[in-house]
Formats: structure tokens, C-alpha cells, sequence
């Protein structure tokens, strides 16, 4: 998060679920509940609060630019019920309108994505800082800052 809000500009693509910065509560909530079933209530709000507190640098003075590239099948796995997504869809299109978003997506007829795993781009504000690369495993988030990682 602190690399979120120093940034400025994002680049992210998603390949199952939608960055965190453009989710729904609902959307989060459903995608918590899917992956750890047996949490209790209490849990999965402080799991959807951290997640929605990423919304913040979206909304600031002056927000990073954003570009995401979202591969079809985030748009089409049915998170939650028809309900949540319709409202997630109307959230992105909402997000969509604004000059710091850029939405991009990565049809199924484009074949194999060439990254296998959902990730990041962090451009810091500072000129002479480079990019890092930001990815994440269940349960974990990694920060990778090899020039050679985030050329590849």
C-alpha cells in the first residue's frame, strides 16, 4: 500500500479477479468468503476494510494514473451472485470515465497471456526511482525491484 500511494502511475493486470483498488465491497466480501470459508464474520470485514482502504489512493487530489489490463475471464468468473457483479461492472465503468483510469481487456480469441500470474507496475513519483514489480501468492504479497523482473 505504501508503494501505491507513492506511485504515479499503476499498471496492473488481473487475470481471475479485479485489482483491489477498483472492487466493490460486495465483490471483496465474495471473493474473501470463497477462499476462506470458515472465517468468522469479523474476519472477513477486516479483510474487506484492508482491501477497500486500497481505494484511497484512487481517490486523492492528484491519483497515480492507473492502466489496467484485465483479461477476459476476470470479467466473466462469476464472483458472488449476478447482483455483485452486475454492481462491479458498473463500478469499473464508473472508474472508467475518470482521466487517471485507463481499462484495458485482454479478449480469450488473443490466445496464451504472456504472464501466467497477475501483478503490478509501481512507478514511483521520483524520476531516477525505477518501477517495481508487485505480485502475490495466497496469503502473501511480494515486492520484486530486479530491473531484469520488471523488463520481462
Amino acid at each position: 500500500m505504501a508503494l501505491e500511494k507513492a506511485a504515479a502511475s499503476i499498471s496492473d493486470y488481473s487475470n481471475t479477479f479485479l485489482m483491489g483498488a477498483v472492487q466493490t465491497p460486495e465483490y471483496a466480501e465474495a471473493i474473501f468468503r470463497s477462499a476462506s470459508p470458515r472465517k468468522s464474520d469479523d474476519e472477513i470485514k477486516a479483510h474487506v476494510e484492508a482491501r477497500l482502504s486500497r481505494r484511497e489512493v484512487t481517490d486523492r487530489k492528484s491519483p497515480p494514473h492507473f492502466r489496467l489490463i484485465i483479461h477476459e475471464a476476470a470479467l466473466r468468473i462469476p464472483v458472488g451472485s449476478p447482483k455483485i457483479m452486475a454492481a462491479q461492472l458498473d463500478y469499473v465503468l464508473e472508474r472508467a470515465s475518470e482521466p487517471h483510469f485507463t481499462f484495458q481487456v485482454l479478449p480469450f480469441r488473443a490466445g496464451a497471456p504472456a504472464a501466467e500470474i497477475p501483478f503490478t507496475l509501481l512507478s514511483p513519483t521520483m524520476n531516477d526511482e525505477p518501477p517495481v514489480l508487485y505480485s502475490e501468492t495466497t496469503g502473501k504479497g511480494h515486492i520484486n525491484d530486479s530491473q531484469e523482473a520488471v523488463r520481462e
